[in-house]
């Protein structure tokens, strides 16, 4: 099986994270803010990773 390039680890990275704050959120271990503020955040750091980062 091939390794994942980086951009690509990266991506799936972030889709884990995102599925973290989904799983808290759907137990109410967060509220909905506290999802939103983090998945800003993801958007965010997502945002300026492709602005910098070759495809």
């Amino acid at each position: 099986m091939d390794r994942p390039q980086p951009l690509e680890a990266w991506r799936e990275d972030i889709g884990i994270a995102r599925g973290w704050i989904d799983a808290l959120q759907c137990e109410g271990l967060i509220d909905e803010a506290t999802f939103r503020a983090l998945d800003a955040e993801i958007d965010a750091a997502v945002a300026k990773w492709d602005g910098v980062a070759p495809e």
